[in-house]
């Protein structure tokens, strides 16, 4: 029943794994892929954005990153690497970030907030 509504979602499954085949080369996975390409450039290029070193590189790679993404999937195939590349850059940013708040918080004794604008 599971592997009827899964193929039916557009899943492919096998017995070890599970991924979307067809999503990233659908118009939702190109817009998807092409916005995330599109917003990091704006982050790397933009004066307005005060960002750090890291955060320019983090952008950097995610641009590189989606543009892969973008044009696999306009080609019909299938990029089965992208979340899982994808999903190690933010992890690698918010453990970066952590390190950065709990180094500034011992500096100043001052708690780091979030910037929610």
């Amino acid at each position: 029943m599971l592997n009827l509504i899964m193929n039916e979602m557009g899943f492919a499954t096998n017995s070890s794994f599970v991924y979307q085949g067809d999503f990233w080369s659908q118009p939702m996975g190109l817009f998807l892929t092409g916005t995330m390409f599109v917003c990091s450039c704006i982050n790397i290029w933009y004066k307005g954005i005060d960002d750090n070193l890291f955060d320019r590189i983090f952008y950097s790679l995610m641009a590189i990153t989606m543009l892969c993404a973008f044009i696999v999937g306009f080609t019909d195939g299938r990029p089965y690497n992208i979340m899982q590349t994808t999903l190690y850059l933010f992890c690698v940013r918010f453990v970066a970030s952590i390190i950065i708040k709990v180094h500034r918080h011992r500096k100043t004794g001052v708690a780091q907030k979030t910037r929610c604008e």
